[in-house]
């Protein structure tokens, strides 16, 4: 029995895959706002699903010290999604962030 998260990996999976073909295909630009979107969700869900599956379930053969570094590369990947992918969409959907401003503009003295 397929359980949420299947279905969850096999949407996100032919989303990724069609895209990449209008992509390469060039019928939709990089920087569209479903490209984005599902690329968050992406690297969310795959690392959001990492942790869970290091840290819940019962995996044997991989030490505590495993464990922790590909945790901590699950956390990157998260953090990666959410940092590079949510001020692309604000910007995709023309939000101004002034969070995003005083960043790039102290970056630019």
């Amino acid at each position: 029995m397929l359980k949420i998260r299947h279905y969850f990996f096999a949407f996100l999976k032919l989303a990724f895959t069609v895209q990449f073909f209008l992509v390469f295909l060039n019928k939709e630009a990089v920087d569209s706002k479903i490209y984005i979107i599902t690329k968050i969700l992406f690297q969310v869900g795959l690392g959001g699903f990492m942790e869970y599956l290091l840290f819940k379930g019962d995996i044997i053969g991989i030490s505590t010290e495993d464990k922790v570094l590909i945790g901590f590369a699950a956390g990157l990947l998260v953090f990666e999604g959410l940092v590079t992918g949510v001020p692309d969409l604000l910007n995709a959907y023309h939000v101004k962030n002034d969070v995003l401003d005083k960043i790039n503009h102290t970056s630019k003295k």
